[in-house]
C-alpha cells in the first residue's frame, strides 16, 4: 500500500507522524463466481479511541474511493465498519483500478481535539466541516481482468514474441501497460518458429529470451512507473514479490528457468550420445 503524505490544517491519522496511533488497511479483491461483479473487501486496524467514537456516533465514517482510468469510473463507498465488502459491476472496470481509503467527517465538528497527536499540535482545537479528511489509509491497486488470475498466471499471459522489422540485429523489448512484446530479428524469428513447438527446447527459450527481458520488466514494475505492465505488477503483488530482488523474482515467475534449461540440455546430450 502506498500513502502520499500531504500537509493538512489539522492532525490527520496516518499522515506522517501526526498521530501516535495506527490506521492500517488490508484489501482483498476477487471476482464473483458469475464474473458479474468485483468484490472489494477491507479490513481496517484503527486504534485511536477519539476517532472511533466519532465514527460510532455518526460524525465520521470510513470512505473508500475506487477509480478506474480505463473506464473513467469513480465511485465512493461509505461505511462505519472496520470489516466491509463493496460490490462493483465488472462492466464498469477495465485495467488498473486504484483504491483509496480515508476517515472523513460526515457532520460539522466544532471542537475537534483528537488524542495521541504529535506534540507539535499542542492543545489546539479545530473546527471541522463535513467532507474534511481525518485519516488516510493509503492506496492500493489491482487489475480488473476477469479472465486473469495472478496467482496462476504464467509469463505467457503478458509476454509475446513477435517478428521484428529488421532482418538481423539485436532483440528489442517493448514494455506496455497490457503486454510486453519481444521482437526478434526476422532471421532469428524464423528459427524461433521452427523450434518453438518442441517441448524439449521450450525451457531453453525461456531462459535465453524471456528471462532477461522479464528481469528488466520486474525492475520497472517494482518502481511503480507509469509504463509498468499491469498484469506483471498484479503477479508481483499477489505472490509477495514486489520487494524481492528482480533477478530472483523473475526466476520465481518462470519457475527456475536456468535449471530447467540445463536439464533439457542434459537430456539433449544424453539423446545424442
Amino acid at each position: 500500500m502506498r500513502t502520499i503524505l500531504k500537509t493538512y490544517s489539522h492532525p490527520v491519522l496516518g499522515n506522517a507522524d501526526d498521530f501516535k496511533d495506527r490506521f492500517d488497511v488490508a484489501f482483498g479483491v476477487e471476482v464473483s463466481e458469475d464474473k458479474s461483479h468485483w468484490l472489494v473487501g477491507t479490513k481496517i486496524t484503527m486504534d485511536n479511541p477519539y476517532l472511533q467514537k466519532l465514527i460510532d456516533t455518526g460524525f465520521a465514517a470510513y470512505h473508500l474511493e475506487a477509480e478506474c482510468a480505463g473506464t473513467f469510473y469513480r465511485h465512493s463507498f461509505v461505511t462505519n465498519q472496520q470489516t466491509a465488502q463493496f460490490d462493483i459491476p465488472a462492466t464498469r472496470l477495465r485495467g488498473r483500478v486504484r483504491l483509496d481509503i480515508f476517515i472523513v467527517a460526515t457532520k460539522k465538528i466544532d471542537n475537534y481535539k483528537p488524542i495521541n497527536v504529535h506534540e507539535d499540535y499542542g492543545e489546539r482545537i479545530y473546527s471541522i466541516v463535513p467532507g474534511e479528511i481525518l485519516g488516510v489509509g493509503g492506496s492500493w491497486t489491482f487489475v480488473a481482468d476477469t479472465e486473469f488470475d495472478p496467482l496462476r498466471a504464467s509469463a505467457n499471459s503478458f509476454i509475446k514474441i513477435e517478428r521484428g522489422p529488421k532482418p538481423k540485429g539485436n532483440i528489442e523489448a517493448i514494455h506496455g501497460p497490457s503486454e510486453i512484446i519481444i521482437r526478434l530479428p526476422q532471421k532469428d524469428y524464423d528459427m524461433f518458429l521452427d523450434v518453438a513447438g518442441q517441448k524439449l527446447v521450450e525451457d531453453i527459450l525461456h531462459a535465453s529470451i524471456v528471462f532477461p527481458v522479464l528481469v528488466e520488466a520486474v525492475q520497472f514494475a517494482q518502481k511503480e512507473r507509469n509504463d509498468y505492465n499491469d498484469r506483471l505488477r498484479a503477479i508481483l503483488e499477489q505472490r509477495g514479490l514486489v520487494k524481492e530482488d528482480p533477478f530472483v523474482a523473475a526466476q520465481q515467475i518462470l519457475q527456475a528457468p536456468v535449471s530447467r534449461a540445463l536439464n533439457k540440455l542434459q537430456q539433449i546430450k544424453e539423446a545424442d550420445s
